[in-house]
Order: structure tokens, then sequence, then C-alpha cells
């Protein structure tokens, strides 16, 4: 709970420093006329706006566990995560009018907008080091703010040579950063996906059985799934041949304690003891 109120504060930080780099890059589209600065400009505002609703999710998803969610909210953070992909997506929507609409505009770039989308980018590349630093839910983040990076040098690029050749270069550049925008919605929506799926690394269930193999027990079923990246939920079936009731449960609870504290895995483990053990030990 205390790392994910750390991740949350991250979060804040690296807002507040996109939110610097957006006043720059909106005034650079406004001011001087590229519409590939004020497309940028709109996906730093909808960088804010994911970047807020990511902080609740967070700080919703550090609850202890209740009667509600009994393994904690830490799967919550994946409601932020959403929102977060459905803001782009919005975002990509209204940067495809703007391109529409501009073409058939006629307008100038002037010189001070490369320079507004140069000091903008500066503060999206310390946001991107700041957020990178909360985990995956800040990894999330930090790849479409990393966007704003890449948007950042193309803006700059492409309003520099529309100030020096023409608007066309300006438009050229404003389809660069939809078309990188719409490739990152897909490759986030598919990693989303996969982990909301109860995805599991198989090393790490394959760590697990060894830890019990290691230990005698014959291992019946195991399920692990992931609730958060870095912290996983299980259940096991063992089967205890050749030792007494109380030495498996000693063994079992060794096992437990281990994947717990090497894996983050929170492993129930019902021991299954032959018949002719449990006949042995009613006389």
């Amino acid at each position: 709970m205390q790392e994910q109120l750390e991740g949350a504060r991250i979060i804040v930080i690296a807002l507040i420093l996109g939110a610097l780099g957006a006043v720059f890059k909106i005034l650079g589209g406004i001011l001087y006329g590229s519409k590939a600065v004020l497309i940028d400009g709109a996906t730093c505002v909808g960088n804010i706006i994911a970047g807020v609703a990511l902080y609740r999710s967070l700080k919703r998803s550090s609850g202890p566990p209740d009667e509600d969610h009994p393994f904690g909210h830490s799967r919550l953070m994946y409601h932020g995560i959403l929102l977060v992909q459905v803001t782009y997506a919005f975002i990509a929507g209204l940067s495809a009018a703007i391109l529409y609409y501009s073409y058939f505009m006629s307008y100038e770039v002037e010189k001070g907008a490369p320079i507004y989308a140069f000091i903008g980018t500066l503060f999206y590349i310390a946001s991107i080091l700041v957020s990178r630093r909360q985990g995956y839910a800040g990894a999330v983040f930090s790849t479409f703010t990393f966007t704003e990076v890449i948007e950042g040098a193309v803006t700059i690029t492409a309003s520099y040579v529309a100030y020096e050749h023409g608007k066309m270069y300006d438009l050229i550049g404003g389809l660069i950063i939809l078309l990188y925008l719409l490739y990152e919605l897909r490759e986030e929506s598919e990693r989303l996906g996969v982990l909301i799926s109860d995805y599991i690394d198989p090393m790490i269930t394959r760590q697990v059985r060894n830890l019990l193999e290691d230990r005698g027990f014959k291992v019946e079923k195991l399920r692990i799934r992931t609730i958060v990246p870095g912290h996983y939920h299980g259940d096991a079936v063992v089967l205890a041949e050749n030792m007494p009731y109380e030495v498996a449960d000693l063994l079992v609870d060794e096992a437990v304690h281990l994947a717990k504290k090497d894996y983050n895995v929170d492993l129930v483990v019902h021991i299954d003891v032959p018949q002719e053990a449990k006949k042995h030990e009613s006389r």
C-alpha cells in the first residue's frame, strides 16, 4: 500500500511537469499558427487528463482488503490505465479532425512555433524520467508521455520546415503524430488485454512448483494468476507421500513463506494425504 501511495505522488510530480510542457506547446500552436504543434498540445492536454485518472486509480488501489475486495484493491489500477487509453483515443479523433479541416485552410507557420515546441518537449522529458519510477502504471503513463517527446521532435522539425517552405510540411508532421498515437494505442490495448486475462509468466509457475517439489510433495494442481504485475495469487493441491501430516504442514508453511518472499505470490496450499497414511494416523 505504501508503494502505491508513493507511486501516486510520483504521478503528481510528473503531471505538473507535463502541464508546464502543455502550456508551451498549446501557446506555440495558437500564437504561431502551427497545426502540428497544436495537435501536439492537444495530446499534452490528454496526457494530463490521463495522468489525473491514473493518479485517482492508484489512490483507490492502495486500499486494504475488505468485504467487497477480499484480495485487496490493487486491480483498480487497471481502471485508470483503461481511462488513459480512452482519453488518447479521443485525442486521436480530435487530431484527425484538425488535420482534415486544416488541409482546406490557408495559413502560415511563424518562427516561434518550433521554439515553443522545443521548450515544451524539455518538460516532457523530465516528466518521463519521473513517472518511470512508479512501476507498471507509471510505465504505461510514461509510454504515452514518451509519445509527447517523439511528437515534440516531429513538431519542432515540421513547424520549422513549414516556416521556411509552407504549410504542407506542418500537416505532414501532424499526420505522423496521429499515426504514432494510433500505433501506441494498439500496443497498449493488447498489453492490457493480456494482463486482465489472468496471464502469468510461466517462469513464476515453475519456480513455485519447484518450491513444493523440492520439499518432497507431488504437485497435483497449481494455479497462479497476476493480480497486478509483480503481485500474484495462487492455489495448489499437493500430495504428501511417506511423511507425517505434521511434517507436511511445516514444509508447506515454509514453501508458502518463500513463495511470498521471493516471488510475491500469495499461495494457498491444500495437503492431500494418501488414504493409507490417514488410516495409519487414525490408529
